[in-house]
């Protein structure tokens, strides 16, 4: 059975106490108060690893995806990003805490067939460290009590969901935990020098984590199949891991994503099968950074210069604004400053869906400009803006309708197209590709023969589709429509 008490070393080699057991690696039997806590889908389709486990020795339901069900409990993982799994796993510690007859053996979810981290749930688990009637896998344990022991900066960036204002917003929380900002001014004039340091002396982190290390990493991160961007982003967090801390780490974090991004948007019409081509694509997309001399101000790790416009714009004008929210008390706090900048936005997307959400919290932004969707209530949120529509009624359908603004909060950029402006000339100039002027306001970037490809705008960047089928229908509808450029 399993201990209700343990010891593991911290990232500093102390042995550190917590409550809850260490879930065993094999499970055949359980006591009568024991509970196989276990990855499900939301169909309750339990099909294999541990969810078939569950269903041939511990009592799980076929058809029930969420909660307790015999001597076992399901908890969704197939349903999306990882954020879709935060409401269900509070869900459990919650239902945990008010049942501590019961004794929980949480394995690892997510960590199979759902495609997940070890580094992507184990956070999901940290309220769960101190409940005695909870035992976790020692790998989860282990990356909890190393956050808790260090910065408590989250182990995985999502770009996607906030991109570069998170990551300013965390590194406000990172300065307010040593000066305890007791004004807006304060913090943003702190955070302005911190950004302002890495123009004018060179850029260590932003250096050791880009160009010099790609040139390290890629050989191993090649397969048969080609280029692995996941053992790739893996390798470059872990490298020199232990030697930064506070606003370095928020900052090093930043830059990996913002790498691997761009080598994943490369990749995407490139296809690599040889690693020095990444190295000199990324060279020419990036011109590389300098770490000795300053950087120019808008240079591709950089935030701008100044508070102008932007997710620096955005994050000053909230901060502004919700000031009195985010420090009741006079001074700073980092839960409820998270929580308005990003948290209940993304929360409340969870929960009711994009659509709800816009319909609630958003409206246009001006008379001038009511395609641009920006929040007036509910706290910070990104901006949203209806993307332009193809004149050409045969396109239409295949055009979806809302972008989120890359900027989080500048309305003129769309998503990824600072990226997006790097890389232009490269698939411009890519034999794979054929521009195609579609009317007035679209010029296309095309695959001249393999559908499978990405579709470019010109103007903005890759147009998004739902499904991989309706993709390869627009792009071979260009075909017909111009023979000329496309001789078959």
């Amino acid at each position: 059975m399993n201990n209700n008490e343990d010891t593991i070393l911290d990232a500093n080699g102390s042995t550190v106490q917590y409550r809850c057991g260490v879930t065993p690696e094999y499970i055949t039997r359980l006591a009568p108060n024991e509970i196989f806590v276990f990855g499900s889908n939301l169909l309750g389709r339990h099909m294999g690893g541990a969810a078939r486990a569950a269903v041939m020795h511990f009592g799980a339901i076929m058809g029930v995806g969420v909660g307790l069900q015999g001597q076992s409990y399901a908890i969704p993982t197939m349903q999306g990003p990882v954020e879709t799994i935060r409401p269900y796993t509070k869900q459990f510690i919650e239902f945990a805490r008010k049942n501590p007859d019961m004794h929980f053996l949480v394995t690892k979810i997510g960590c199979g067939i759902a495609g997940f981290t070890e580094e992507q749930i184990a956070p999901l688990f940290a309220d769960a460290l101190m409940l005695p009637n909870v035992s976790l896998p020692k790998e989860f344990i282990e990356i909890n009590l190393s956050a808790q022991s260090s910065t408590a900066v989250p182990q995985h960036f999502v770009k996607k969901v906030y991109g570069q204002t998170r990551t300013l917003v965390d590194l406000i929380c990172e300065m307010n935990k040593r000066k305890h900002f007791k004004s807006a001014d304060e913090a943003l004039g702190c955070l302005k020098d911190f950004l302002r340091s890495l123009l004018m002396h060179g850029d260590n982190v932003a250096w050791n984590f880009s160009l010099r290390t790609l040139g390290h990493f890629v050989v191993d991160c090649m397969t048969p199949s080609g280029l692995d961007i996941e053992k790739l982003m893996n390798m470059q967090r872990d490298l020199f891991k232990e030697f930064y801390k506070g606003v370095e780490l928020v900052y090093k974090n930043y830059v990996i994503d913002k790498t691997i991004k761009l080598i994943e948007m490369l990749n995407e019409f490139r296809r690599y099968t040889q690693p020095e081509l990444i190295v000199d694509d990324f060279y020419k997309a990036t011109g590389g950074v300098d770490h000795c001399e300053p950087q120019i101000p808008n240079y591709y790790y950089g935030f701008g210069s100044e508070f102008e416009h932007g997710p620096l714009y955005f994050l000053s004008y909230y901060t502004q604004r919700f000031w009195k929210e985010v420090a009741p008390k006079g001074i700073l706090d980092n839960d409820l400053f998270k929580e308005v900048m990003y948290r209940r936005h993304l929360r409340g997307v969870e929960k009711y869906g994009l659509d709800a959400v816009i319909g609630r919290n958003y409206r246009p932004d001006s008379t001038c400009h009511s395609e641009i969707l920006a929040t007036y209530r509910g706290g910070a949120g990104p901006v949203y803006r209806k993307d332009v529509e193809f004149t050409d009624p045969e396109m239409k359908q295949y055009q979806r309708r809302l972008v989120k603004s890359c900027g989080d909060g500048d309305w003129r950029y769309y998503e990824d197209k600072f990226e997006f402006e790097r890389i232009r000339d490269l698939i411009a100039g890519d034999d794979k590709y054929v521009k195609v002027v579609v009317d007035d306001y679209n010029t296309l970037l095309v695959p001249k023969e393999d559908p499978t490809l990405p579709l470019y705008r010109y103007s903005s960047g890759k147009v998004p589709f739902d499904k991989e089928e309706t993709k390869q229908e627009a792009i071979k509808l260009i075909w017909r429509k111009y023979p000329e450029l496309f001789p078959r």
